[in-house]
Order: C-alpha cells, then structure tokens, then sequence
C-alpha cells in the first residue's frame, strides 16, 4: 500500500509526504515515493496522516458486580477501529490459585480471536507479598510490564493490602516494570459514602460529594511519597481533579518520574449532569467535577504535566445502569473509545490548545513509550506496524449513539459537534475501518508484548 499526498505527523514533524507500506511495516516515509507494481494507492490529500491510537486505559468484557460490561472484546474493538484506535491496553485481575503470568495469560486468551485489532495488557493485583517476587519478574518476561493498583474500594476487595506499595513499587524499579495507581483515600470515601447513605442521601448529585477532590488529592499525595523514597516511576490514571493535578506538577518539578492520564470525560463533562434526569448514565469513578477542573487539566496537557488521554471505557447499557437503587450502586463507567480521537482533535487542535505534534503524542507516541510498545507502535517510522488513520480535519459531525458502535446503546458526548473525523484506520497495513464502518476481519488482532524499559 502507498499512502499519497498526505500531511503526515512523524517524529520530526508535519511533512506533505507518502508513507510506504509492506508486510504490514512502514517501509518509508517521504515525497513522491512513487508506486511499485501492484501496489495499492490510497490518496490522502488533505488529509491529516498519523500513527494509529493507542487507548492505554479500555474495560473490554469486565465482569463486575454480577455482570458484564455491554462491550465484549470484539464490539469493543470495533468500534475502537471506526474511531481511528489500533491498539488497546486492557487489564488482567490477579486470581486466586493462579500466578500472575497464569492469570494474565487467561485473558490474553479471551481476547486473542475476538479482538479486531491489537492489545496488550496491564496486570490489575489487590496483593503483592514479598514472596511474589518472582511472580512479578516472570510477568515482566512474559510481556506485561505495568501493574495497576487501588488505593481505594477496600470493601469490593480490590484495594492493595496495606503496606504493599512500597515493595511494590521497588520491586518495579528493579524490573524495569511501572505502578499505575487508581488513587483516592479510602478512608476519606468511605466516611462520606456511609454518612451520605445514613442520611438517605443517595441520589446522583451525592456521587461526586462523597469521592471529593480532597480524595484524589491527598492518595496522590501519599503515593508520590512512596515512590520518592524507593525512586520508583509511577503512573497515575485518570486524574479528575485541579489539586490532583497540582501534586504531580509539583513532584515533577523535583524531578520525579511521575506520569498521569486523563480522560476525555473529565475535559469535557462536568458534575452538573448529576441534577439531569438520566444523570445515572454519567455515573464513574473518579466522578466528574467542576468546571474549573476541566480548565485545569487542559492546562496541564498544553504544559505537559499530563502525559496521556486515555478514556477508561468501560461500557455497561443504560439498562444495566438503571437498575441500581443509589449512586452507590450504580455501574460505574462510561462508553468512550470511538470518540476519543475526534473529541481530541476537535477541542484540542480545533481550538487552537495545541498542534498536531502534541496530539499524537498524548493519544500514540507517549502511551507506547510508557508502556513498552515504541517504536513498534505509537509513530510512523520504517520499521514499525503500519498502524495509520487517515484524518479528515474539516469534516464536521455530529456526535450520536445510533452512528457508534458501541453497544453500550448511548454516548455521554450525544449532540457534541466535532470538526474532523477520521476517515480511514490500517492496522498492519491492512484496511480495517473505512467512513465509519468497520471493513476488517474479525480476531485480526494481536496481543503486543510490553518491553520492560529503563526509566
């Protein structure tokens, strides 16, 4: 395949350029390539040419609370691919009676065969004892190198055991591995929640009042503590919060290797949603917040304190939704990975935060060098998958459940209007999504090893 005539983003920059592709790599990028025989030509003029996204943070097939999320791995996948995503990075629960290698490997295997594009995976654990050392080491071997953890839902169980951090997060920076953390004091949350509850107060306006930004706050907090005493990197995930925000700026100012996510939802929505009538449907962890949140956090991707935008997709149906009783009950998560890029583009280029270079890096470049996949993945250089989308910048949708391919049944960004859209995604140099429809083979994708990294 020779992709013509485009505004292609490479490391180096925005070039009008062609991108050569065989046996599914990037061969070349440069002017006027020219076709060999049998080449297929794809004509990209005016439009934007980049390296596949990278969604760093996806619930595909979550069993929670008695159920399954909406989104299995092959409808989340393919309406990953009609959003221009190539690669997801999901997570593996730490099991009972399995070691951490065994565990990962069973939901490797529920997605391998069923995913329409590539994955890897982080490895989700509530308990890391010193003698799983070697458990840890034999992941990292394996092809898993990131660790989430809880700092909150002690009750559900998937809290870290207390005083587990700091050997977790030395035991990383021995292997080269990465703690993400889910971060909110469990104390704090679990006090407001109970008094919340006892005082009948269980409608969704209470939702954010009981996980407050002082939550996210003081656990981030604590946790950079840590990992200034062991010098481990950390990662952080979708940070909600102004003042959580301010924490990781400040360590990152002392030099620490801190890295943070957000997500779409917490730059766009805001915990007014909680007064509407179908306020349920916008109910997640962390909560969404105040405007002067959403302000914040663009601020912190212009000036680089956030590394990433990932969406936490994790799709569970309106019905599923509104059968809960309180706020406390309700599923928690919203659909979002179809619209990650298009959201992006447009709020972000669109109105001028920042440039093309800047959104590659926080959808593909960074994501795949935090996690262990560059340069195999996350830019167009010879060599790497030819992951590519192929970006209308001037078109001009409407954002609408119907036209997703979500099977949530809903999108929390209905009636949003976004300038540019992408038009075409190739995983591996193979069409797989074209004008929004998904044009691939089922179970195409692959499970992508993560490279354990010096940091």
């Amino acid at each position: 395949m020779l992709i013509q005539g485009g505004y292609v983003v490479t490391p180096g920059g925005v070039l009008y350029a062609d991108v050569a592709i065989a046996g599914g790599r990037i061969q070349k990028v440069g002017p006027a390539l020219g076709p060999e025989r049998g080449t297929q030509v794809v004509d990209a003029r005016g439009l934007v040419v980049m390296p596949g996204i990278i969604d760093a943070h996806t619930h595909f097939e979550l069993h929670s609370r008695g159920t399954v999320t909406a989104d299995d791995f092959r409808q989340g996948s393919i309406s990953a691919a009609c959003g221009g995503v190539t690669t997801f990075i999901d997570f593996a629960d730490a099991e009972a009676g399995l070691s951490f290698t065994q565990a990962a490997d069973r939901r490797r295997q529920q997605a391998e065969g069923r995913s329409a594009i590539d994955f890897s995976l982080h490895l989700s654990l509530n308990d890391a004892p010193a003698e799983k050392a070697g458990e840890l080491a034999e992941l990292v071997q394996y092809g898993i190198s990131s660790l989430k953890v809880f700092t909150t839902y002690r009750k559900e169980g998937y809290m870290l055991k207390p005083g587990q951090m700091e050997f977790l997060l030395q035991e990383s920076r021995r292997l080269g591995a990465l703690v993400q953390v889910h971060a909110e004091d469990n104390g704090l949350v679990e006090s407001l929640t109970e008094r919340h509850l006892a005082e009948g107060k269980t409608e969704p306006r209470y939702h954010p009042v009981s996980r407050p930004n002082e939550a996210e706050r003081k656990a981030i907090a604590a946790v950079i503590q840590q990992a200034e005493k062991t010098q481990a990197p950390v990662y952080f995930v979708h940070i909600s919060t102004e003042e959580g925000l301010a924490e990781i700026k400040q360590a990152q100012a002392r030099g620490m290797k801190v890295w943070a996510e957000t997500c779409p939802q917490y730059l766009l929505l805001d915990q007014s949603l909680y007064e509407e009538p179908q306020a349920q449907r916008f109910i997640l962890t962390p909560p969404l917040r105040e405007k002067k949140d959403n302000a914040a956090l663009w601020q912190g991707l212009v000036d680089g304190v956030l590394a990433t935008v990932a969406t936490d997709h994790c799709a569970f149906s309106l019905m599923q939704k509104g059968q809960a009783t309180s706020f406390v009950d309700t599923l928690p998560g919203l659909p979002g990975v179809e619209t990650l890029l298009p959201l992006l583009y447009s709020e972000g280029v669109g109105k001028e935060r920042f440039g093309l270079e800047r959104l590659v890096e926080l959808l593909s470049t960074n994501p795949a060098r935090i996690f262990g996949l560059y340069p195999r993945k996350g830019a167009l250089l010879p060599g790497s998958d030819a992951d590519l989308v192929l970006f209308d910048p001037e078109r001009e949708v409407t954002l609408t459940a119907s036209a997703l391919h979500s099977a949530a049944g809903y999108t929390p960004y209905e009636g949003f209007r976004v300038r540019g859209y992408p038009v075409m995604t190739i995983l591996r140099g193979q069409l797989i999504s074209q004008e929004g429809s998904f044009v691939g083979e089922d179970g195409a994708g692959r499970f992508i090893p993560a490279r354990a990294t010096t940091r």
